[in-house]
């Protein structure tokens, strides 16, 4: 009606219904974020373990890709076997002059970690019978003791090293081939992935075991704590 049109009201609007739809307005979610989990001693052990062997690895590969030199990871080792062919001449415990810098490479990767080395001495099954060495126990012994004291004078602690003589008794190929023997002839570094215990290497000796055929050694540790069987060298009569 005509009167609507001056009530109270008339001069207000209606307001607009709007369309769109409402804004919802998104409140932040806090999440809790963990502390990161301090790895277990496993698994440093096999960080380290992993690190090392790449170190090894990457100093020497232009030997193991000519097969001179390998090297392989264990859960609780590492092993670099280096052909003996590269380090002694034949019948001799005298490091080639031209091997002192690859003993030296590894020596300054190896020098950096705390963990026991075993170096073992392997020959093929042609015997020996000089002087010198009248065996081919004394052989391996006698190479194995020249590659630690080049080790120590490069920096790695005497108590950390062991030497093993093994003799022609851990043939890794049939002697019968000239290169089965090329293969068996090699020398060993077993790095062992625990610290060595207070004591438990003798320190400034050389601590050889001569294996027996057949005899499979697997830890430095187990060698190292039973007097059975084992000899005791001086430094200067290891060589």
């Amino acid at each position: 009606p005509a009167a609507w049109a001056s009530a109270p009201w008339a001069a207000r609007p209606c307001p607009r219904v709007s369309r769109r739809p409402a804004r919802l307005l998104r409140c932040p979610v806090w999440t809790a974020i963990p502390e990161p989990r301090a790895p277990s001693e496993d698994e440093a052990l096999q960080l380290q373990l992993r690190q090392m062997t790449e170190d090894l690895q990457n100093a020497m590969q232009v030997l193991i890709d000519q097969d001179m030199i390998r090297v392989q990871r264990a859960p609780s080792w590492v092993e670099v076997e280096i052909k003996t062919d590269i380090l002694f001449p034949s019948g001799s415990a005298e490091i080639e002059t031209a091997a002192v810098e690859i003993l030296e490479s590894l020596a300054a990767i190896l020098a950096e970690r705390p963990y026991p080395i075993r170096i073992e001495g392997h020959t093929d099954n042609r015997p020996i019978k000089t002087a010198q060495f009248p065996s081919n126990w004394e052989l391996s012994a006698a190479r194995a003791s020249r590659i630690v004291r080049l080790f120590e004078q490069r920096g790695i602690t005497a108590s950390r090293m062991v030497v093993a003589g093994m003799g022609e008794n851990q043939p890794l190929a049939d002697n019968a081939t000239p290169d089965g023997r090329n293969r068996n002839r090699r020398v060993a570094l077993v790095i062992l992935g625990a610290p060595p215990a207070a004591g438990g290497l003798p320190t400034g000796s050389f601590f050889v075991h001569l294996a027996a055929p057949g005899e499979h050694v697997e830890d430095l540790q187990h060698h190292a704590g039973h007097g059975d069987g084992h000899t005791h060298l001086d430094p200067e009569d290891a060589a």
